[in-house]
């Protein structure tokens, strides 16, 4: 047991209402850079969203290498943040929680730009699979994937509402939900390039 470092935590505001009935709501920033981390054997792989880098580190704490992807900083634009205000009202809730949403999303400050990415994890062959991050409306989750030694291989783009649980040499195994809710277990194959 040991600490590996420092990392930033999410973003979170908290709202509280004194108007009518009283209440109060915590909420994470929507497209605030996030801290992510993903292990694999030896190597732990740590990086904040803010920038297009991920810190390769050992299980003594030792930094190994970065890896790092162009990024060009995509401005959250209000039609993004209308759009998404939209779409979270839109979902199933009592009255009570919709309004206290309303009026959280009301007070929420929404970033200037979109984060560099959304996630990671490793497969079983060690590569690393860094999820780009959408905007709202961009339906399709797209993933970057880096060898072991940290240059890019391509990108891979994964099914709606699928969230992956394992990724093998030439599979994803994973949790999709359909359009009721009702969780179903999968597994798709991967489609490579000639390239590999």
């Amino acid at each position: 047991m040991g600490t590996m470092g420092t990392y930033p935590a999410d973003t979170e505001i908290v709202i509280v209402n004194s108007d009518g009935r009283p209440w109060v709501m915590r909420m994470n920033v929507p497209f605030a850079p996030k801290t992510f981390v993903a292990v694999h054997q030896d190597r732990l792989y740590i990086g904040n969203s803010e920038a297009y880098e991920i810190a390769v580190v050992s299980l003594t704490g030792e930094l190994s290498e970065i890896i790092r992807a162009r990024y060009v900083p995509r401005q959250l634009s209000a039609d993004d943040v209308k759009q998404y205000k939209e779409y979270e009202l839109a979902k199933p809730a009592s009255d009570l929680l919709r309004q206290m949403k309303s009026v959280a999303l009301s007070k929420m400050p929404f970033p200037d730009v979109i984060p560099a990415y959304d996630g990671l994890l490793v497969d079983l062959e060690g590569n690393l699979w860094v999820k780009e991050s959408r905007r709202p409306g961009e339906m399709q989750p797209r993933w970057t994937v880096f060898d072991p030694r940290g240059r890019m291989l391509g990108t891979v783009a994964t099914p709606l509402d699928f969230d992956i649980y394992e990724v093998g040499g030439d599979w994803l195994l994973g949790v999709w939900t359909d359009e009721v809710g009702v969780e179903h277990v999968r597994v798709y194959g991967i489609e490579k390039s000639a390239q590999g």
